[in-house]
């Protein structure tokens, strides 16, 4: 299996009236393209590469332990670009805030996974929104541009998703493995109340 670990952002509602530009431009140029569905839009935060399945047991305890230390937490959504660049993009994406809380799980994730040796693949990636996948490289510079500081509000962090990923065809499909839910009671550094 292919995993990733993201979290996940199916809860968001992408104002179809605000892309409704990039939707018409992609419709008339004929370029083959699929929106990604709403209830599998994620922001990939590792890739864990091919993982035997005797390793999904281990992988699934170290994610528990590390997400019971962290609390909810809210990431702002703006602007829209291109993978891997504007001129031969693949993948439209959605910029996300790469906030303190989401840099401090993202990269003990990686430590601990990477330290237990779960996987040897120790991508860490920079937070983005996927939204829509095109079948062949294209110039996305004209199509984007209006959409370079648009804001589509926030996203409140609440869980975090284990996807297979199944290289087939134009398009990967995801598949969900496992959903790990954050503590929305958790306060970091909560101090320690003292009896007088």
């Amino acid at each position: 299996m292919k995993l990733s670990l993201a979290i996940n952002a199916a809860q968001i509602n992408l104002d179809s009236e605000k892309l409704k530009k990039i939707k018409i431009n992609l419709n008339n140029s004929k370029t083959i393209h699929r929106w990604v569905p709403s209830d599998l839009l994620h922001i990939t935060l590792l890739s864990l590469g091919e993982t035997e399945n005797e390793k999904i047991k281990e992988l699934d305890i170290k994610i528990k332990s590390i997400i019971h230390s962290h609390g909810t937490f809210e990431l702002k959504l703006n602007g829209v670009s291109a993978y891997p660049n504007l001129m031969d993009g693949r993948l439209l994406w959605i910029g996300v805030q790469n906030s303190i809380p989401l840099r401090e799980l993202q990269n003990e994730l990686a430590r601990s996974l990477i330290s237990e040796n779960v996987f040897n693949e120790d991508k860490i990636f920079q937070p983005i929104l996927p939204i829509v996948r095109l079948k062949n490289f294209k110039n996305v510079s004209d199509m984007v541009s209006p959409y370079k500081n648009t804001d589509f509000g926030k996203l409140k962090v609440e869980q975090l998703v284990l996807y297979d990923m199944i290289v087939g065809g134009a398009f990967p499909i995801y598949k969900l493995i496992k959903a790990y839910p954050i503590n929305p009671n958790h306060k970091k550094n909560q101090p320690a109340f003292i009896a007088g």
